[in-house]
């Protein structure tokens, strides 16, 4: 049995391993052409397309993980852009695109899981299962992933935050004390909170896995024996008949 810091660390390698695959991208691994970028600061409607196109998913993957809930993501993906054809033309750096388009996505979510509408909903499904938000509806195609998704549900709505920010999105504890109004301790709690969740998980894993395994031996081992008892029988009769046994 290993010791459970050892399990503690080896969860969150698994963690942002997985996390990093296809389907939960970070807006880093997200390119947007420089003419793109100079065309959004003029203004151009075109600009605006292609500039929806290639960042609204980056945008809705986060927004769906960290709100679980669509209609509020869907919500923030638009808040988000209307933000940028907005402002864009202050933009001192066209190259800070994606970074702004990120910085006003996460500030957006924060605003919901601040309101009380959303704390209210939160504290009733705290007290029930509730069903994680399927990010294939969103696009996205990565059976993979179903079980991280199925533990961000689990997770308490700071937690599953602060998490998908430090992990996926590379942001620091101070960084995340400056966004939700904290100290760096409260981030580095949340997210020790969120491991501790991943661990548990990983274990009943480990420990179905074992039982499914242990299942499996034992239906070949009565299988085999049953095939020998037969070919046994098979052999006596034979005998009996005077025929050559098999």
């Amino acid at each position: 049995m290993r010791e459970p810091q050892t399990i503690l660390v080896a969860v969150a390698t698994i963690w942002r391993s997985g996390a990093s695959i296809q389907g939960m991208a970070s807006f880093s691994d997200i390119q947007l052409d420089a003419g793109i970028a100079r065309g959004l600061k003029r203004g151009d409607e075109q600009a605006q397309t292609v500039a929806y196109r290639v960042l609204s998913p980056a945008v809705m993957g986060m927004a769906v993980r960290i709100l679980q809930d669509h209609g509020l993501a869907q919500e923030v993906v638009q808040d988000t852009f209307v933000e940028l054809i907005e402002h864009a033309h202050s933009l001192k750096e066209p190259s800070s695109v994606i970074g702004w388009v990120r910085r006003v996505a996460v500030n957006h979510c924060l605003m919901r899981l601040r309101s009380p509408w959303h704390q209210r909903r939160t504290t009733a499904e705290d007290d029930g299962y509730s069903e994680p938000v399927d990010p294939r509806a969103a696009g996205e195609r990565n059976d993979d992933l179903w079980d991280l998704e199925h533990v961000l549900a689990e997770l308490p709505a700071d937690t599953r935050m602060v998490l998908w920010l430090h992990d996926v999105e590379g942001y620091t504890h101070q960084e995340i004390a400056a966004l939700a109004g904290k100290t760096t301790s409260y981030s580095k709690s949340q997210l020790a909170r969120g491991y501790q969740k991943l661990s548990s998980r990983y274990l009943e894993s480990q420990s179905d896995q074992d039982g499914f395994e242990r299942k499996n031996r034992t239906q070949e081992s009565q299988s085999k024996d049953r095939a020998g008892t037969a070919s046994a029988a098979g052999n006596a009769n034979a005998t009996e008949a005077g025929l050559p046994a098999r």
